[in-house]
């Protein structure tokens, strides 16, 4: 299953992505591929924004099977470029929801983390996904901070 968790902030949006949909046979399927156009366009859209304007900051990191996007200062267009993005998804998670789970929160309602879980998955989950999260932000190997 994909996992995409978004939190937008007042400062910019963040992006965690990971897993493999598994729907079809490796290269052959249509909803990773479909996931990955939207969420490696938006990357590439926020670099090339990042670039002409003056004050913008993109972070992105990649591993096998996992993105993470951060940005800071684009005065909104990187939230506008994500509501695109996001309505893609949630066509594809309706689609599919057996392969893509995403999440939203706006985090400058709320300090805390609440990963809402589809059904089934219990509180020691959300848990371990926090950490990982939490985890996830500290580790310079993901590319936190350093700008690739």
């Amino acid at each position: 299953m994909i996992r995409i968790y978004a939190w937008r902030r007042e400062e910019g949006i963040e992006l965690l992505a990971y897993g493999h949909a598994e729907y079809g046979v490796a290269g052959q399927d249509i909803v990773c591929a479909g996931v990955s156009a939207l969420l490696y366009g938006l990357k590439a859209y926020l670099e090339r924004q990042s670039l002409l304007c003056e004050g913008c900051h993109m972070d992105a990191a990649e591993w096998g099977g996992g993105l993470r996007l951060r940005t800071e200062g684009f005065d909104g267009s990187d939230k506008q470029a994500w509501e695109v993005i996001r309505v893609g998804i949630e066509l594809i998670s309706c689609a599919y929801p057996q392969y893509v789970y995403w999440e939203e929160e706006d985090s400058c309602q709320t300090d805390a983390l609440r990963l809402l879980l589809p059904r089934g998955e219990d509180n020691h989950q959300a848990t371990a996904i926090s950490e990982r999260k939490e985890a996830f932000n500290e580790d310079e190997s993901y590319g936190h901070g350093n700008g690739t």
